[in-house]
């Protein structure tokens, strides 16, 4: 039993201390991420793009190789969710008494 005291208590530190080192560029690259995934229509995801776009094109040259590698899976993540809202938006139903758009 202590010994698994002991792996859990390391096993906390090591995330904690590798959480930590992460630079500004990342935290806010994963913050941009749990705000769009958080969204559950295309205005939140409209408005979360426009933001991260502002701050890309201010703080997105600050980004180092490190960071960059870092952000891969984030910015996977963050596409996913992009997709998945487009993927709902386009499985809605028009309200009733509309007629949806005709295809030419």
């Amino acid at each position: 039993m202590k010994t698994l005291a002991i792996f859990v208590s390391t096993l906390a530190l090591t995330f904690t201390f590798a959480c930590s080192g992460k630079s500004s560029i990342v935290k806010d690259a994963e913050k941009f991420k749990e705000r769009m995934c958080a969204c559950k229509d295309m205005k939140c995801g409209d408005e979360v793009e426009k933001t991260r776009i502002a701050w890309f094109k201010s703080k997105g040259k600050e980004a180092t190789d490190s960071d960059k590698e870092a952000m891969k899976p984030i910015v996977r993540d963050y596409r996913k969710c992009i997709s998945d809202l487009l993927d709902k938006e386009k499985t809605k139903k028009p309200p009733k008494g509309t007629k949806p758009a005709s295809k030419k």
